[in-house]
């Protein structure tokens, strides 16, 4: 089912090292964007958990090591919760997956910041293995991308993984089946697609995600859900559309195609 849940906020890199690229906020903006939804009345919330008003959602996309230095310390101060979903493949490592203008990498998080999230009260989730376009694999492939993360962050953090963000907000029918078959019980992806049947016991959040020049009026609009943030989610297609330069500079470039 979809918008059962309290609205979601979706971040990528909260860091003051800047890239070419709109899916970043400097943690100066990021810390008032907080406080002030804060000092509105709202609060997080996981999935699982009971809604109540003036609640949201708030996600962490690609769990990189910034959030950990920058986000973390401030979401705890205002006793803030997150999800945060990490391809495991690169836990402890840059993100090589990522196509970088002038080569800037990014590190993940590592195992022991994960931990300590998790034990923090934060949600961990998969975002595969990889971080592959799951479209272009075979059947197995899929299986394993989607499943071998799910058993690394069990063993890692001891916490029950059951939620999958789609590398690239790429997914299909078959992607949803085999996340649904590999034993998740819900995912995150930036777009909806009417034409995929969710199946029955499985939960889609659609996420609205914060750029780089996202003012707070609009994060208090997404929030609200007031009709003026409907722009927005047709940019953000457009945004998430202009991740298919990484799947094909990937095709065309990586030594593992």
């Amino acid at each position: 089912m979809i918008d059962k849940f309290p609205p979601a906020l979706l971040y990528h890199k909260v860091s003051p090292r800047g890239e070419i690229g709109v899916t970043w906020v400097k943690p100066d903006a990021f810390k008032r964007q907080m406080e002030t939804i804060a000092e509105a009345g709202w609060s997080t919330i996981l999935p699982g958990e009971d809604a109540d008003t003036k609640q949201f959602l708030l996600i962490f996309d690609d769990g990189y090591e910034c959030i950990y230095k920058y986000a973390y310390p401030v979401l705890s101060q205002l006793d803030f919760k997150a999800i945060v979903f990490i391809p495991t493949g690169y836990i402890g490592s840059t993100n090589d997956w990522d196509y970088q203008l002038f080569g800037r990498r990014f590190a993940h998080l590592s195992e022991a910041m994960l931990v300590e999230l998790s034990k923090a009260g934060w949600m961990i989730g998969s975002h595969t293995v990889s971080h592959v376009d799951l479209l272009q694999l075979s059947n197995s492939q899929l299986e394993d991308e989607i499943a071998g993360s799910r058993s690394r962050l069990q063993d890692l953090t001891g916490q029950g993984i059951e939620w999958i963000a789609f590398p690239f907000g790429r997914y299909n029918q078959r992607v949803m089946d085999v996340a649904v078959n590999k034993g998740y019980t819900g995912a995150v992806a930036p777009v909806y697609r009417p034409d995929i049947v969710i199946p029955e016991g499985f939960n889609l959040i659609v996420a609205d995600a914060v750029y780089l020049w996202s003012a707070i009026g609009l994060i208090e609009r997404i929030l609200r859900r007031d009709n003026g943030y409907r722009i927005h989610r047709k940019f953000q297609k457009l945004v998430n559309g202009s991740s298919y330069g990484t799947i094909i500079w990937k095709r065309l470039f990586s030594s593992n195609k």
